[in-house]
């Protein structure tokens, strides 16, 4: 059975979609971060790597949006015009956005994985249930990098759809 869907159907789904996969990351990252992050030099060790990783992608943005002006520039003035002359100022636009959320999911997929480093290795200590607990911790705080790029792209695309 094949189901058509018009234009509002389309937007739902997405729309639907997107909030569906952003508030199932959200329950993961609570859960992921309601694990105890281990004693003082797991939570110090940890801090350390948090803080590095946040520097680097500090850094790393600060390049990529440079880089996201450039090529937008680029699109803007490269895409052929159409009747409207809007065609590259929309293309522009949707790679920006792209590139926001894209940066965005990245972000969030970093400040949890960083988060979850210590918790993953503490829940697999034999005396806090072992290695079933600490892949179930490793494998939600992977979760919401995947839902947030999945949910945001959702978001996006169909936002910019409309």
């Amino acid at each position: 059975m094949v189901v058509a869907l018009n234009d509002a159907g389309i937007i739902s789904v997405g729309l639907s979609g997107g909030i569906l996969a952003l508030l199932i990351a959200a329950v993961f990252a609570y859960q992921v971060l309601q694990k105890d992050r281990g004693g003082p030099t797991m939570k110090r060790i940890g801090d350390i790597v948090h803080q590095g990783a946040k520097s680097f992608l500090h850094t790393e943005y600060m390049y990529l949006a440079l880089f996201v002006v450039v090529v937008a520039i680029a699109i803007g003035i490269l895409v052929p015009r159409d009747q409207e002359n809007l065609a590259g100022l929309f293309t522009a636009i949707c790679f920006v956005v792209g590139a926001v959320l894209s940066a965005s999911a990245g972000y969030a997929g970093m400040a949890m994985a960083t988060s979850a480093n210590t918790r993953t290795a503490q829940a697999c200590k034999p005396a806090d249930s072992g290695l079933a607990a600490g892949l179930a911790v490793a494998f939600r705080s992977g979760a919401v990098m995947a839902l947030c790029v999945t949910g945001l792209g959702l978001l996006g695309l169909t936002i910019l759809y409309v």
